[in-house]
């Protein structure tokens, strides 16, 4: 394949001269080598434009995915903080509940260990009375026993 001339070789023919001027078939050549080079040119200036508009619409492409994924981050960035946030306040919210009901928890228990330290001592008070009335009771029989009345008064009735 022929090299395409450049500019400057366009600008400055080198034609041969003849009877009249210059060569018809050197003029000939020249314009049908220039025809050639510029078809040649105009057909890749042609899949130039074509690939660049092939480009240009991959590349718009490419930028609305862009700015897409960009949208999506955003999103998913929100949604990240909007889930923490509530779970911060889910817990916070737990974690008060589990407070209030140990606390009171802790209250009843302190109110059962109070009501049966009370009964204990209530226990305690009634077994001390009932132990120093069974004593005063078996001291009176004892008493009645050494004075020999039981016996007497029990065989009298006899």
């Amino acid at each position: 394949m022929a090299q395409v001339k450049t500019p400057l070789d366009y600008k400055n023919p080198d034609f041969e001269r003849g009877f009249r001027g210059y060569s018809p078939e050197a003029v000939d050549k020249y314009v049908a080598e220039l025809l050639a080079d510029y078809e040649k040119i105009y057909k890749e200036n042609l899949e130039l434009k074509e690939q660049l508009a092939s480009r240009e619409l991959s590349l718009s492409h490419y930028k609305r995915l862009e700015d897409d994924i960009k949208e999506a981050l955003v999103l998913a960035r929100r949604t990240a903080d909007d889930l923490r946030r509530a779970a911060e306040t889910e817990a916070t919210a737990i974690r008060a509940a589990a407070e209030k009901d140990a606390s009171q928890l802790i209250s009843q228990a302190k109110e059962r260990v109070k009501d049966i330290l009370q009964e204990q001592e209530e226990l305690l008070k009634l077994n001390h009375k009932l132990r120093t009335e069974l004593k005063a009771m078996l001291q009176a029989y004892l008493d009645l026993l050494e004075k020999g009345t039981y016996f007497a008064t029990e065989t009298k009735q006899e």
